[in-house]
């Protein structure tokens, strides 16, 4: 195969699901399916307020909508509501409106000194989604930014996914915590997080919805098979 081929070649990404719901109604879809409202009410062009002369709006912004372009999005398939204690404490409570996805946290120890828990909550949302790929492909994880809903309250942690080792699609959240104790909402189908390829080929996403007992088997091929290191072991 020509290295022009090669590219040509699309990235195949699996995406399994147990949740008839999740798969039917908050599917995992390519990027571009998710353009901000906001975006797509701006005029292409506008005037300059003061002095009258034309100028460009974000619209047209490459940064952007090349950001759009490339990878997929994770809906949040779920409504959730939130509370966070206020600065200085460690409480919160949160609830799913589909009465089985949770959260779990990670113990301070585990990151040192960084982003304590009397200032921030760490929340981890645990997927329903199982992805794979046959090929050693790295994909950077972030936050979805221009479509956030709590965007001065939630920060998502990024990070580098390769799917070929690396299957869950946990996604590890942190709540800033202010003066007063904070309610949150995340509406159903909103954008949770993005996955951008960190290569020139296209990718392709196909969509299984699988029995329960076919999700826990794919959830098992990421095996804990070492205390630390679990994803290099496995390797």
């Amino acid at each position: 195969m020509t290295w022009f081929n090669f590219l040509k070649k699309d990235v195949v990404i699996h995406c399994y699901t147990s949740h008839a719901g999740v798969f039917n109604l908050a599917p995992i879809q390519k990027a571009t399916a998710f353009m901000p409202n906001w975006w797509k009410e701006l005029p292409k062009n506008g005037t300059d307020p003061q002095h009258g002369f034309p100028i460009a709006t974000m619209k047209g912004c490459a940064g952007l909508t090349d950001l759009y372009k490339y990878g997929f999005i994770m809906p949040i398939w779920s409504d959730v509501f939130l509370k966070i204690g206020k600065v200085g404490t460690v409480e919160y409570f949160y609830k799913f409106s589909d009465g089985m996805s949770k959260m779990t946290q990670h113990n301070t120890y585990q990151r040192g000194s960084a982003y304590p828990d009397t200032s921030y909550q760490h929340l981890k949302i645990e997927s329903p989604w199982v992805l794979e790929c046959d090929e050693e492909i790295n994909f950077m994880q972030t936050e979805t930014f221009w479509n956030k809903e709590c965007p001065e309250s939630m920060l998502i942690m990024p990070g580098i996914q390769n799917f070929k080792y690396q299957h869950g699609t946990n996604v590890n959240t942190l709540w800033v915590r202010k003066e007063q104790e904070q309610e949150h909402f995340l509406n159903f189908g909103s954008p949770l997080v993005q996955f951008t390829p960190l290569t020139e080929r296209d990718v392709r996403l196909e969509l299984h919805l699988v029995s329960v007992e076919e999700q826990h088997k794919r959830h098992s091929i990421a095996y804990k098979s070492t205390f630390i290191n679990k994803y290099r072991s496995n390797k």
